[in-house]
């Protein structure tokens, strides 16, 4: 849902249905990333928390989208510059609206989004590195939660919780190869040979997810992004 090809249809009239779950899939990836930004860039948490949530308000209402630019290339670009200016020139200036303003709030956790906050390294780290960051985090966790679901639906749940941690970097420590294969009753082979099947449809995943937030999605774009991504988490 978070192609370029569904936020220009949102911005043409398509279905409000379906531009309602666009904005949706976008609020859920990219709310926390925009709240960190608007945080590192000097707002109080609640003052962050208005500014983010009156930012995909007015893109549920379609004028953030009537702007939509699709030489920018990337998704998470316009959204940074789009969020940027919004705050910039509505919350800055002093006329935000109350929150609600006629639109359907969206439903987030700011709770949530603050204490992840708090647990990035208070030092020189940017608004717009700081946003790269919790975007890249966010791309992880969804493409771990589709994976999840996908196993789950297959019967095998109770594998992947144990094989969680070896494809997510915020996951708890994973126990060992033989540890592993003692609690799922099979052997240590049986274990590395799921690990590589996982490990292999997340890549996949990732793949797929990436492609849909660029405008042109070669093969060669994709791995720029990817790597994009890579060198964000590691900071």
């Amino acid at each position: 849902m978070t192609r370029w090809s569904v936020v220009v249809a949102s911005r043409d009239g398509v279905d409000p249905d379906v531009s309602r779950l666009a904005i949706d899939e976008l609020c859920r990836i990219y709310w926390q990333p925009l709240y960190s930004y608007a945080r590192r860039q000097g707002l109080s948490p609640q003052d962050a928390e208005d500014v983010t949530q009156g930012f995909f308000e007015f893109a549920l209402s379609k004028d953030l989208f009537g702007a939509a630019d699709e030489s920018v290339g990337k998704l998470r670009s316009f959204l940074l510059t789009a969020f940027t200016r919004h705050v910039r020139g509505v919350w800055r200036q002093g006329q935000a609206q109350k929150r609600g303003g006629g639109v359907a709030t969206l439903s987030i956790d700011a709770s949530q989004a603050e204490e992840s906050y708090s647990l990035e390294p208070v030092d020189h780290c940017t608004p717009e590195t700081l946003f790269e960051r919790q975007y890249a985090l966010r791309m992880v966790e969804t493409a771990v939660e589709q994976l999840h679901e996908e196993q789950k639906a297959a019967g095998k749940e109770e594998a992947f919780l144990l094989l969680r941690p070896r494809l997510d970097p915020t996951a708890a420590e994973a126990g060992t190869d033989k540890e592993i294969a003692e609690n799922l009753g099979v052997s240590h082979d049986a274990v590395r040979q799921m690990i590589s099947r996982l490990r292999k449809r997340f890549r996949e995943i990732m793949k797929e997810r990436v492609a849909g937030t660029l405008q042109d999605p070669s093969p060669m774009a994709v791995e720029e992004e990817l790597t994009a991504l890579r060198r964000a988490l590691a900071g």
